[in-house]
C-alpha cells in the first residue's frame, strides 16, 4: 500500500488531469465536480482506513491545486481553442 508521502505525486497528477478537463466546462459544473471529487475521495480514503486528520489535508491540497490550475487557464483566456 502506498504511503501518504507517495500520494503527493499521484495527487499532483490527479489535479493536473482534473483541472485540464474542468477548465473546459462552465463554472457551476466545475464547482459541482470539485465538490463531488472532495466528498468521494474522503469517503474512499476513510474506507481504506485513512483517518480524517490525514485525509483532509491530502484532499484539500488537490482541490487547491485544481482551483489554482483552472484560475491560470481562465486568466490566460479560458479553455477556448486558440486563446489559452
Amino acid at each position: 500500500m502506498p504511503t501518504l508521502d507517495s500520494h503527493k505525486v499521484i495527487d499532483s497528477d490527479v489535479a493536473r488531469k482534473l483541472s485540464t478537463f474542468l477548465a473546459g466546462v462552465p463554472a457551476e459544473a466545475r464547482e459541482k465536480a470539485i465538490d463531488a471529487y472532495h466528498r468521494i475521495t474522503l469517503e474512499l480514503l476513510a474506507a481504506r482506513g485513512v483517518s480524517p486528520e490525514q485525509a483532509h489535508p491530502l484532499v484539500e491540497g488537490v482541490v487547491a491545486e485544481i482551483r489554482l490550475r483552472i484560475a491560470v487557464v481562465d486568466r490566460a483566456g479560458g479553455a477556448t481553442a486558440g486563446q489559452a
